[in-house]
Formats: C-alpha cells, structure tokens, sequence
C-alpha cells in the first residue's frame, strides 16, 4: 500500500508555529509555570491566602482568581 508523503518531494517541511511562551514574549527554550487561585471563596483562609499571593505581585506569582461559590 502506498503511504502518502507529508510535503511534495524536494519541500522542506514548514517550521513549527511558535509555543504560547514565545507568543508572550518570552525567548525560545523558557519553561513557564501558570498558577490559578480557583479556591476563593471556599472559606476565609484560602481567600486570605489568595489575596496575599496577589497582593506580593513582585513575586511574579498570580495576578487574578476564579470565584468558588460555597
């Protein structure tokens, strides 16, 4: 059975689109780490652990928060 090729013969494959660091701004190669406060609101200690993580925003931690309903 004959397999089709990917590209014509003599065409170089296209390069690969550039990764979602890449996109914010990121160079080639830096590995991320996306952090996601979706607690808030479960009680009143993980609403004031998300605050403070927010508010220290020099720590390049989180920058917002999803709303848990109790």
């Amino acid at each position: 059975m004959h397999r089709p090729q990917p590209h014509p013969p003599g065409r170089t494959a296209d390069p690969p689109p550039p990764l979602a660091t890449e996109l914010l701004g990121h160079p080639p190669g830096t590995r991320l780490l996306l952090l996601n406060c979706d607690d808030f609101g479960l009680n009143e200690d993980v609403n004031h652990a998300v605050v403070a993580a927010i508010s220290a925003r020099s720590t390049g931690w989180p920058s917002g928060s999803g709303w848990r309903r109790p």
